[in-house]
């Protein structure tokens, strides 16, 4: 039985604690006497910790990253490479000449890879057959837009593995 499987649960009883205790205090708060109101505030409080717990726990562990740095504009890793990925990306700068591209990784089946600006067609962009290792670099490639969509499609369900995108728009 994995963590999920168990937090899930425990995730829905604190939620549904949560509702409850707050609907009571609005509902009640005249008639409640004052160890009965205590109670529901301090349920509320221990209700809410799984809940501000997972919302934390799932901005960490979500499966792609964005990381904005001098020297990438970004770095976006992939790992449930047996999901579609779609997400477009803007540069901070007015004017944009050109792109640096890099794909490093694993994946265990295949996968494609599509960049493209608009008008978001195959002809405005580049198509990558992602297959076993990869290391792929495209650098100094033309761009004349400041917007980049990413678009990541598996061959199938079983795909796995996982691949980190350098994006760097000049």
């Amino acid at each position: 039985m994995s963590m999920v499987s168990i937090f899930i649960p425990i995730l829905v009883i604190c939620v549904l604690l949560f509702c409850i205790s707050i609907i009571l205090l609005i509902l009640k708060r005249k008639v409640l006497e004052k160890s009965i109101k205590n109670f529901l505030i301090i349920l509320l409080i221990v209700s809410a910790l799984p809940i501000c717990f997972t919302i934390f726990m799932f901005s960490i562990f979500s499966y792609k990253t964005y990381i904005n740095n001098s020297q990438y504009d970004y770095v976006i890793k992939l790992s449930q490479l047996n999901e579609n990925f779609s997400e477009i990306y803007f540069s901070n700068k007015r004017t944009v000449i050109g792109i640096n591209l890099e794909v490093i990784g694993y994946v265990n089946g295949k996968g494609k890879l599509f960049i493209y600006h608009p008008p978001y067609e195959l002809k405005n962009g580049i198509e990558l057959e992602l297959e076993k290792n990869i290391e792929i670099k495209i650098e100094n490639r033309d761009w004349y837009n400041p917007e980049c969509l990413i678009k990541y499609i598996p061959e199938n369900e079983y795909v796995e593995g996982n691949i980190t995108i350098i994006l760097t728009m000049k």
